[in-house]
């Protein structure tokens, strides 16, 4: 998470930066904290393939999980590794990381206690939405049909421990 994002709502709950003892109760500060979730889903290939280093932009791809959303809510982003990157010019996988866009979960930063030096409380409630998961669960069958296209199937694999949930 952005600093920002704890900090802002954690200066507003403790009064403000110049005075960091007054405790100021304002409604909503620090409620409706939405995050993208992110997931990746991850292909071993055959055998090494040769990518340009440095990796500089992924490859991504905005679309709609369901045809009933008036805009994309899911984002696909490919790339040429995985999160297992070495010194090597060679990459042993492909990789999309889904980005689930506008969640519907809500969560909240809270202080733990009237210390402003107290670490701050982010409960982040993701899926608290079940459509979120859902979402997300079809990202990821819309990334292993991506996997699966005459173009690509022949290289990679999915590991065994990237969403092996069966093909539903």
């Amino acid at each position: 998470m952005a600093n920002c994002v704890v900090r802002q709502p954690r200066g507003k709950m403790v009064g403000g930066t110049s005075n960091m003892n007054a405790m100021a109760a304002v409604p909503g500060v620090g409620q409706n904290l939405h995050d993208h979730v992110l997931l990746s889903v991850v292909f071993d290939l055959a055998k090494p393939v040769p990518f340009p280093r440095p990796i500089s932009t992924p490859v991504g791809l905005f679309c709609k999980s369901n045809p009933g959303w008036l805009t994309p809510d899911l984002e696909l982003i490919w790339m040429p590794t995985t999160f297992e990157i070495s010194k090597s010019d060679e990459s042993d996988g492909l990789m999309i990381v889904l980005a689930l866009q506008r969640p519907l979960s809500r969560g909240s930063i809270r202080l733990a206690s009237a210390n402003p030096l107290d670490a701050t409380l982010v409960d982040p409630n993701y899926f608290a939405a079940q459509s979120d998961l859902d979402r997300l669960v079809q990202g990821v069958r819309i990334a292993r049909q991506v996997f699966a296209s005459s173009a690509i199937a022949p290289l990679p694999k999915e590991r065994s421990h990237s969403w092996n949930y069966g093909t539903n």
